[in-house]
């Protein structure tokens, strides 16, 4: 079984992003405190949103924040 995921893990196209700047930490602050998510979640939220990239979380409020801002779940 973890043999599989990891292969299909090794199949992603992987993107590595640069942390927030400073100048972003208002808008993360703010749809943080909107969705009640961490800083964190709302990092995550906050990149599918404006890269327009599909969200994959258990994350119950994650999951109900991405849907209300129009990102599609996997």
């Amino acid at each position: 079984h973890s043999a599989s995921v990891l292969d299909l893990v090794s199949q992603m196209r992987v993107i590595v992003h640069a942390p927030p700047e400073t100048s972003e930490l208002p808008r993360l602050a703010w749809l943080a405190r909107l969705f009640d998510l961490s800083i964190y979640d709302a990092e995550y939220l906050d990149l599918a949103y404006r890269k327009t990239l599909p969200l994959a979380s258990f994350h119950e409020k994650l999951v109900r924040a991405a849907a209300a801002l129009g990102v599609v779940l996997l």
